[in-house]
């Protein structure tokens, strides 16, 4: 999904409902890879990102919110973090 991303090749595909199905997983390089994703999608879909992190944050992963949050500005991820 992240090659696709990367060159914004993803119509069709439901990446937030993917997101949330590994919402749970208790695998850590899962985690770090759908926050990958999360993090390369905010580049082309920021105010998507950001509502979804902003719903989720609570019960995301630690790791996963991290890497999800790379892109964004300090103020924004202070925000998200505190949430």
């Amino acid at each position: 999904m992240i090659p696709a991303i990367i060159r914004d090749d993803y119509a069709g595909l439901e990446l937030y409902c993917i997101a949330y199905r590994l919402l749970g997983d208790p695998h850590d390089l899962v985690r770090k890879r759908y926050g990958w994703m999360l993090k390369c999608l905010s580049k082309t879909d920021r105010a998507g990102v950001e509502a979804y992190l902003a719903a989720h944050c609570r019960e995301m992963p630690r790791v996963a919110l991290r890497y999800a949050l790379e892109k964004f500005d300090t103020d924004t991820k202070k925000k998200l973090m505190a949430l």
